[in-house]
């Protein structure tokens, strides 16, 4: 119902201890849980059930602090417990893979049989008979997804879709639309969940023409706990979808001065491509705290969220979106800037390179009228399955009335995965 892929992984239970799993599930059928989002959630649960299940199986003893799913799955590979895996893909995958099979004139037509009140016959007239077996397909298919989109019963979209499964059955033919390929990687052969990263740059601060730049060195250590950026390793993953959540970053300075740099408690980034069918929100939020660029800057919490578009092209997926931000600290007048304005990107997620460039500005401001805008630019290129070489080059510029300055970073490190 909310049209995500599936991955199904047989185990190798025998028949005992499929028998006893069947008991342990029927005796704690009136038993209540708390729900822990990041360690006692339904995926460690399901590992409690095959723990009880068989004396062979001991497998929440792995997971002490999170359990992330993917990795509980990992968690039974190890233990040989996984037999073979199988891909189910979503309605909506399938209706993706047989749209990109066929004519624009067919994607219209499908369109117009489901959203229009007239003939079918008369919307099929100007087609071959196989575009019309396609036509009919795609457009069962798109009513079938507005149904499950809009969660409520309708009538008329009801009728129509019976009409074109009656349409469709007159047509004995096959639509000659391929079957949607399995993916190359499942999701538990991705990168591991967490990451360590150590990186080394410099930065240069510029106060105008009448202060001298500030060039200073630096060396970070991060760490995060969970989970996936859009620029870490792609196989697995969903491209265009990142969740972060828990990362610390620690900064050395050249003269030995040692500062958190930043710690995002939650960062969430959804860039779902446009396509004829769906026309999804792309959106963001993330918070935590940051400091500008530079050695003196100061910590100041911040809000982000921002909605927007995401197209997905052969030269990779562009996005724009409008971000909102909100950061609190005593540097900023009043305590306080509320501010409103366009980020604009550009992401390659390829299985050796990922490269992303983005753009920010923060045109409308209050309390604090500071104009804020800033530039980077990402480069990773892939080690090996739990390993990334990534550099990374970013600018902030910051104008109030005729006063401005601007400050610039540009850093190589490496990301281990584990």
């Amino acid at each position: 119902m909310e049209y995500r892929d599936i991955w199904e992984y047989q185990l190798n239970l025998d028949q005992q201890e499929t028998a006893q799993f069947v008991r342990h599930v029927w005796e704690t059928k009136d038993s209540y849980f708390d729900y822990f989002f990041f360690d006692e959630n339904c995926s460690y649960r399901l590992l409690a059930l095959l723990d009880a299940s068989s004396e062979r199986i001991d497998v929440t003893d792995d997971f002490q602090f999170t359990a992330i799913p993917v990795d509980t799955i990992r968690a039974l590979q190890h233990r040989g417990l996984i037999d073979s895996s199988e891909y189910r893909p979503s309605a909506a995958s399938d209706m993706e893979h047989k749209s990109q099979q066929a004519s624009t004139l067919v994607l219209n037509t499908a369109t117009q049989l489901v959203e229009q009140n007239a003939a079918i016959a008369t919307l099929l007239s100007g087609l071959s008979e196989q575009e019309q077996i396609q036509a009919l397909e795609l457009a069962y298919a798109y009513a079938r997804y507005l149904a499950v989109q809009k969660r409520q019963a309708n009538p008329q979209l009801r009728k129509r879709t019976l009409a074109i499964l009656s349409a469709r059955a007159k047509h004995p033919a096959s639509a000659g639309f391929s079957d949607i390929p399995t993916p190359a990687y499942r999701d538990e052969q991705g990168h591991l969940s967490q990451r360590i990263s150590l990186t080394a740059g410099s930065t240069l601060s510029d106060q105008g023409s009448k202060s001298k730049a500030d060039h200073l060195g630096f060396l970070d250590l991060s760490y995060r706990p969970a989970f996936h950026d859009v620029m870490d390793l792609p196989q697995g993953f969903d491209h265009g979808a990142q969740i972060q959540m828990g990362h610390l970053n620690l900064r050395l300075w050249d003269g030995g001065k040692v500062r958190v740099q930043s710690f995002q408690a939650v960062d969430i980034l959804s860039l779902s491509e446009q396509t004829h069918f769906q026309r999804p929100i792309a959106w963001s939020v993330s918070g935590g705290l940051e400091r500008f660029i530079g050695a003196d800057a100061e910590l100041f919490g911040y809000l982000h969220t921002g909605f927007g578009k995401a197209w997905l092209t052969p030269a990779g997926r562009f996005y724009g979106l409008a971000q909102a931000q909100l950061l609190a600290d005593n540097q900023f007048r009043k305590g306080v800037q509320l501010s409103l304005g366009p980020r604009l990107g550009w992401l390659w997620q390829g299985n050796r390179l990922q490269g992303q460039l983005e753009a920010n500005w923060q045109g409308l401001s209050g309390f604090d009228k500071t104009k804020r805008s800033t530039l980077q630019a990402k480069l990773g290129v892939k080690l090996s399955r739990n390993a990334q070489l990534r550099l990374q080059a970013k600018s902030q510029h910051f104008k109030l009335n005729s006063d401005s300055n601007e400050a610039h970073e540009v850093s190589l490190g490496i990301n281990w995965y584990f």
